[in-house]
């Protein structure tokens, strides 16, 4: 139930905002608007949100502050204040998974600082001769800006590891998402271009997005693949909101054509396929909101304020909630707000197997590169690939033994990919598919990678992985699951993908011997087994110790080889999600759910997830199981969307619903 201290604004009907000026046909959201600081004399500004945190840049004008960071926590109401004082100003913030991010000016110096709220502890991230800048942060990896060396630099937290972007030169804006570095630069004084970067799984940075006319891009915002930026055109009197991704495309978002027009349209920022954006076609500037995947989708006014001459500007969004500020009329202080709307599950699902895999494909990536292919047949193969799908940045894709049917072909065509990566030997996908893929899609290869059985395969997904890691983000440590069963590897998946770590399949009181070698081969120091030691045995779990000290483990960590489960499948699931939220190796912006009882449908959920550093979660068909349901009770004001896998035969609407009801 909604919080009565929230004020409800009902967004403008379809025939009233067309009115105003053009904007696209859609019905609208209702959304609910809170306060969270600001008035007086209390300047608030550059509001960021992500789970169940806002932050913003907070200064009394006529206090000794000159600066502190504000940390808002949803979940309580609750708000802390990150240093203040006479010397020190503390701004530019940014948040994920409880750490902020942010500039300490101190001195005439600037540096970064990381404040983890779970442990209250600080760190120091960058402080050097040189100013540090603007820290944007993703999980485990902090990237900012050194004017005087014009770099970008990045730490991985969690590695320790500090590098710099490379190439990167006359940088403009950057951010990060899910291991992923994204900036805009002027490659030359007639064009701006956008590049990604990831460290530790890219040699040299990717272009997606380049102007030509003089025109320059500002504003950049990155979640997932899809990106929004802000181009301002060559006269500098006139700019332009657009939509992104990996694939080179872009959507303008502009409620009407800009070229014909004053209209300003800029500082969009995206959530999944949302995009929120700021413009000042009703007069001076409100925010708007809209649907991207299928374009089309409705554009919806938010907020507005009171009068027409209130100002909504500088949007965040994560998932169904933004926070931007507001500037009411002859105000010189804005305040902190935040917009809500009732939140949504989606399903991702078709007909069968195969289908619901191409609809998870078309949800998540608008073109990829590459695709991971499975057989839709059995299991084994397919568990350990989330891990490599994530590499490749790769949707999943099932298939029967002897050929790929239509709608797989097609999908293939759609996503425009050029490299198939078929997993397990002829007997599961013959040789035949590989055939048929390189005589009907022009220019595209198809690989193979398996091994002799689904152990030997594994092993040879994880070799795949070491040749595409290298120094710091080698792979060192590997999740083992149950080769004979396929919940705890399907639930590990995209956690392992956000650990860039391989899945390797044991059996129950067995290592066997390809995966005794492969462990041996990849210098392996650590390793999770998942399960029970009912599903993998205490014996398994010595041997593998066994094996992690001869590459050099340490023999006196008890943890070398760590297990994490749960007294069933569905506790297994959420042990590893709490385990991978500990290690911020991923993220609630999206929690999957699929059916415990089989597996397909998971498969290709599971591999999207894991590109996008999301969980799943496991459910039975007609109700929540006790243990989902508390999870949810506990971490509902943290996650971002919910995407259930599959029809309603095989997880019904009565499990939709009771997870709706939990994120109200």
């Amino acid at each position: 139930m909604r919080r009565p201290w929230f004020r409800t604004m009902a967004l403008l009907t379809l025939a009233a905002v067309m009115a105003l000026g053009g904007v696209a046909s859609g019905a609208g959201i209702t959304f609910t608007e809170l306060k969270l600081a600001g008035g007086a004399l209390n300047q608030t500004t550059n509001p960021e949100t992500q789970g169940a945190t806002v932050v913003w840049t907070h200064r009394n004008l006529v206090g000794d502050t000159l600066g502190a960071v504000a940390v808002h926590d949803l979940a309580d109401h609750s708000t802390t204040y990150i240093g203040s004082g006479d010397s020190v100003v503390q701004r530019n913030a940014d948040v994920s998974l409880g750490r902020v991010a942010y500039e300490v000016e101190a001195e005439g110096d600037t540096g970064v600082q990381v404040w983890d709220s779970w442990l209250d502890v600080y760190t120091t991230v960058a402080d050097t001769a040189d100013d540090e800048v603007m820290p944007r942060i993703s999980n485990n990896l902090v990237v900012w800006y050194v004017p005087a060396a014009d770099e970008l630099r990045y730490r991985d937290l969690q590695r320790g590891y500090t590098g710099v972007v490379p190439g990167a030169h006359d940088i403009e804006y950057w951010d990060v998402d899910n291991g992923c570095i994204m900036w805009s630069f002027e490659q030359t004084a007639a064009q701006d271009q956008i590049h990604v970067f990831r460290p530790g799984i890219d040699i040299a940075s990717r272009m997606v997005r380049y102007t030509l006319g003089d025109a320059d891009i500002y504003s950049v915002q990155l979640h997932g693949t899809s990106f929004a930026y802000t181009v301002e055109n060559a006269d500098g009197e006139d700019t332009d909101a657009y939509f992104g991704d990996f694939s080179g495309s872009t959507t303008m978002l502009g409620c009407v054509d800009s070229d014909s027009n004053a209209h300003e349209e800029r500082d969009p920022a995206v959530f999944h396929r949302e995009v929120v954006w700021q413009t000042d076609m009703i007069g001076t500037n409100d925010l708007f909101l809209r649907s991207i995947i299928p374009f089309g989708g409705d554009i919806s006014r938010i907020a507005g304020g009171a009068t027409d001459a209130d100002e909504d500007r500088d949007p965040s969004i994560f998932g169904h909630r933004i926070a931007y500020e507001y500037l009411a009329d002859g105000s010189l202080t804005p305040e902190i707000w935040l917009s809500v709307a009732d939140p949504d599950v989606a399903r991702t699902a078709g007909d069968d197997r195969y289908l619901t895999a191409i609809e998870t494909s078309k949800a998540y990536f608008r073109a990829a590169d590459n695709v991971v292919l499975c057989t839709g047949l059995n299991f084994p193969d397919a568990l350990a690939a989330a891990p490599l799908a994530r590499l490749l940045g790769a949707p999943l894709l099932l298939t029967r033994t002897d050929a790929l049917d239509e709608a797989t072909m097609a999908e293939l065509e759609r996503l425009s990919v050029k490299d198939v990566y078929v997993i397990g030997g002829s007997d599961v996908v013959s040789d035949d598919v590989m055939s048929q893929i390189a005589s009907t899609l022009v220019g595209v290869t198809a690989h193979r990678i398996y091994g002799d059985d689904r152990y030997e395969t594994s092993a040879a997904i994880a070799e795949e992985m070491a040749t595409r890691l290298s120094g710091v983000y080698s792979v060192r440590r590997a999740f083992f699951a149950r080769g004979d069963n396929f919940p705890d590897a399907l639930a590990v998946g995209p956690v392992a993908a956000g650990a860039l770590a391989p899945i390797i399949l044991v059996r129950t009181g067995e290592v066997p011997a390809v995966v005794a070698t492969a462990v041996d081969d990849l210098d392996l120091t650590s390793g999770v087994i998942v399960g029970g030691s009912d599903v993998v045995t205490d014996g398994v779990k010595s041997a593998l110790r066994t094996l992690m000290i001869d590459n050099g483990g340490d023999d006196m960590d008890p943890m070398i080889v760590e297990r994490w489960s749960g007294d069933t499948r569905y506790e297994t699931a959420i042990a590893i999600v709490e385990h991978g939220l500990e290690w911020r190796v991923i993220d609630l912006d999206t929690l999957g759910f699929a059916t415990g009882y089989n597996f397909p449908d998971a498969l290709g959920g599971g591999a999207a997830l894991g590109v996008y550093g999301s969980p799943l979660l496991l459910t039975t068909p007609d109700a929540l199981p006790t243990s989902v349901d508390t999870f949810l009770d506990e971490r509902a004001s943290e996650i971002g969307r919910i995407d259930i896998f599959g029809g309603e035969d095989v997880v019904g609407e009565a499990v939709r619903s009771a997870v709706w009801s939990k994120l109200d």
